[in-house]
């Protein structure tokens, strides 16, 4: 089952940051439902970390473009205890 959108788990008491997810069924929904939440984030001036699959990292910086504020961190590395 996938979400419509992205999940925010809300922001932390003291900054107003927000930490989202998104489950997708294939690239085109990614791009479809990703892109304009990246884009409308990147336009304010917020910076942006993906962690997520080389794949994914490739298809959302095709489609967003590359921006000084888009960082891109592989899942596995993130997440390596």
């Amino acid at each position: 089952m996938s979400s419509p959108g992205p999940a925010a788990c809300g922001p932390s008491s003291d900054r107003s940051f927000r930490h989202d997810s998104l489950f997708y069924d294939d690239d085109e929904q990614l791009v479809r439902v990703a892109t304009p939440f990246l884009r409308e984030g990147l336009a304010a001036g917020d910076a942006v970390v993906l962690t997520t699959s080389p794949r994914a990292a490739q298809v959302l910086c095709e489609a967003v473009g590359h921006h000084p504020l888009l960082h891109v961190v592989e899942r596995n590395q993130a997440y390596n205890t």
